[in-house]
């Protein structure tokens, strides 16, 4: 429970903005609470004060500076040094997995993500401005969290929620729930919470659940992509982004200092190529694999924070389809889909390199996955969703990253050690593995993510601003609900499991 006029930490994102107001509105309605925001871009500041005549928040302030702090003067090295080992004794982790999560300061980390844009911050970085840069904003969040004093963080960035949890402040995130416009609260930045395991081990057999479409945030954004990737809207949008930055430039806005603009527009051509390298005729249809056994993988964007956020511990997608390929037993081929979102920053002859396993085929990129899914034997994934679909559907599921929500599930193997690989996979495609049991086990696992989850509605990313009051009130009250069994905090970034 949240006591009258606490203070609250808030992040705002871009995609929540209307829900974020509202919920920010109904906790000081409700709980006189004194809301703290931080927003990641300076005319935020401006914006978001003036908020019911800047009645609202109790400050604004603007984080996620890392820029800035990276390129200030630095402290003589020694000191940067000593401040820097003192902060990753302290936390718990290196400041080089810290890199691992920052699309600037991590671009060796998008293995493969090398034509993603490049910028001020990535160039004009070297490693001891990038020490100094951690050390400054590690140094913010710790004066941030003793000057307001929060009982409760929302949604803070990594590096935030990082220094919150080791300094013992509770944090909520908002996750998707990955089934229709369900969301949840997570506990932390990897978006776990022990709601869905308890309630599962409480919930009753149920039916098999057969899922028909993936979960609107995806279907809106990949329609959008769709409407975005034909010639003449390729060309359109080069030329506004241009626009755009040539004004933000003039204006003195933080936006207009960071991607470089000819990476910018170079990807937006690079975009139509790669996608019709992986269209079509170019690579395998799914109709072509009746038939016959497969493993399906999924392939993230890079650089994401799907990907090295999510799973820190293991995040090298080729190394992955290498070993799947090396472990599958003779007659089951690797099915590889790529993401439409990942379109377009992939290295030259990334895809030619995963053509060249004989076990391994390409499959359309614009395919939807859940049909994939309903062939395959078995998925394979680090974090993605086609995971949870499956887990869900009853498809047995080999997780490489630790943090996903359905990892507890008995037909789900979680691999920390490759080695553990081969066994696992010649397990869970033995014909002897009872699919009727794993089919029974999602059921109850999606009754309980429902019974968790609250409903956003008609709550839609590309029309972020509408928000119904209902489904303010329902994600708020599940907020409070969250809070009654606050789980130990622990540190997730600590070396023994990153």
């Amino acid at each position: 429970m949240i006591e009258r006029g606490a203070s609250i930490m808030l992040q705002a994102w871009a995609e929540y903005s209307g829900l974020f107001i509202e919920m920010a509105r109904w906790l000081k309605r409700q709980h006189d609470c004194r809301i703290h925001l931080y927003v990641a871009i300076d005319r935020d500041v401006v914006h978001y004060s003036r908020v019911d005549d800047g009645r609202l928040f109790e400050s604004v302030t603007l984080a996620g500076e890392i820029l800035a702090r990276c390129l200030e003067p630095q402290p003589p090295r020694a000191q940067v040094l000593a401040n820097a080992l003192e902060n990753e004794s302290w936390l718990g982790t290196t400041y080089n997995a810290l890199a691992l999560i920052n699309r600037h300061l991590g671009r060796g980390f998008a293995l493969g993500g090398f034509h993603f844009p490049r910028s001020r911050l990535s160039e004009r970085t070297d490693y001891w401005a990038m020490l100094h840069g951690f050390n400054s904003e590690i140094a913010f969040w710790r004066r941030e969290i003793e000057e307001k004093k929060p009982v409760l963080t929302i949604n803070l960035r990594k590096y935030g929620a990082l220094v919150a949890r080791n300094m013992g402040i509770p944090q909520r995130w908002l996750a998707l729930s990955r089934h229709k416009n369900f969301h949840y609260w997570a506990i932390n930045e990897f978006y776990e919470t022990p709601a869905f395991e308890r309630t599962y081990r409480h919930t009753a057999e149920v039916s098999p659940v057969y899922i028909e479409r993936p979960y609107n945030a995806h279907m809106d954004l990949r329609e959008t992509f769709r409407a975005q990737t034909g010639f003449l809207r390729t060309c359109l949008r080069a030329t506004y982004t241009t626009v755009q930055r040539i004004g933000w430039k003039l204006l003195g806005y933080q936006k207009g200092r960071n991607y470089y603009l000819n990476d910018q527009l170079a990807l937006m051509f690079r975009r139509r190529r790669q996608l019709r390298r992986t269209t079509g005729s170019r690579v395998v249809q799914l109709s072509a694999l009746t038939g016959q056994r497969f493993v399906y993988f999924p392939l993230h964007a890079e650089p994401e924070a799907a990907l090295q956020g999510m799973s820190p511990e293991y995040f090298y997608q080729l190394s992955c389809i290498a070993a799947l390929a090396r472990d599958l037993p003779a007659g089951v081929l690797l099915a590889v889909k790529d993401t439409y979102a990942a379109v377009g920053v992939r290295p030259d002859n990334f895809y030619d390199q995963i053509q060249d396993f004989k076990n391994v085929v390409l499959l359309d990129t614009m395919g939807l996955g859940l049909d994939v899914i309903r062939e395959a034997a078995l998925v394979a994934t680090i974090t993605g969703t086609a995971g949870f679909e499956a887990a869900v559907m009853g498809k047995p599921v080999v997780s490489f990253g630790r943090h996903n929500i359905y990892n507890f599930l008995p037909h789900v193997r979680v691999i920390t050690d490759e080695s553990d690989l081969k066994l696992a996979l010649a397990e869970l495609l033995d014909e002897k593995f009872d699919r009727a049991a794993a089919q029974k086990s999602g059921g109850r696992f999606i009754t309980a993510v429902v019974q968790e989850s609250f409903d956003l509605g008609s709550f839609d990313l590309r029309r972020r601003e509408k928000i119904a009051p209902e489904a303010v009130d329902v994600a708020c009250r599940a907020l409070i609900g969250s809070l009654k069994e606050e789980p130990p905090i622990r540190n997730l970034w600590s070396t023994s499991t990153a």
